[in-house]
């Protein structure tokens, strides 16, 4: 003799076979939007505590390069000498900045470094600063020479990534009374600017200029 179940025997027999294979599909769809968008939330918020972190470390460089030479008229240099080292051993630079030996300074980026270099003057200095994603550059750029900039500050672009070096103070710093435009897009050289942001590859060198005075 058959047996035929009612609705309600049917649905508790549904219940007792779990998931449905759909089922489950749409549950791990639904979980990976929440998880990808946790995770956008999370790389948004580390690249802009990077950029802060890069930028209030540009301006303590400057800041404690300024009071190394707070008695002194210029730096002393005829040609572009790299500062970092002294930085480091007058304790004038961030402690969070220093490697474990004391002998160069690190970058808040991935596999970055930091650079200070007197310009060949010995009116300026330039802090340099590698491994910088195109994201964060255009940010840090922004950041440091955009609206309410220190008044001293005389450069601010951005270079294919490699390791600070000297030659990132060729511009001496002198002119100091040319406007700076960080020029976020990046595009082509605004006539009457002294410096505009390059952040064109996807790794970028920043560097920034400062008057000593």
């Amino acid at each position: 003799m058959m047996t035929i179940n009612s609705p309600a025997q049917r649905r508790q027999e549904q219940q007792k076979k779990g998931f449905t294979l759909t089922e489950i599909a749409i549950v791990l769809g639904i979980m990976g939007l929440v998880l990808g968008a946790i995770w956008v939330a999370a790389a948004g918020v580390y690249n802009n505590q990077r950029v802060n972190n890069a930028s209030t470390g540009v301006m303590q460089i400057a800041q404690g390069v300024r009071a190394l030479y707070a008695t002194s008229s210029s730096t002393g240099q005829t040609t572009a000498y790299n500062l970092t080292q002294q930085m480091i051993n007058a304790n004038a630079v961030p402690n969070n900045l220093i490697n474990a030996t004391r002998t160069a300074l690190t970058g808040p980026f991935t596999g970055g470094a930091t650079a200070v270099i007197a310009t060949s003057d010995g009116n300026g200095f330039v802090i340099a600063m590698s491994a910088i994603p195109r994201s964060s550059c255009i940010s840090l750029l922004a950041a440091v020479g955009g609206t309410g900039r220190d008044p001293g500050l005389f450069m601010a672009d951005a270079i294919a990534n490699a390791a600070p070096a000297t030659s990132d103070a060729t511009t001496t710093g002198t002119a100091l009374t040319v406007t700076v435009d960080p020029g976020i897009a990046g595009a082509a050289r605004v006539a009457g600017v002294s410096s505009y942001g390059g952040c064109t590859n996807d790794i970028n060198k920043a560097r920034f200029g400062f008057a000593l005075k």
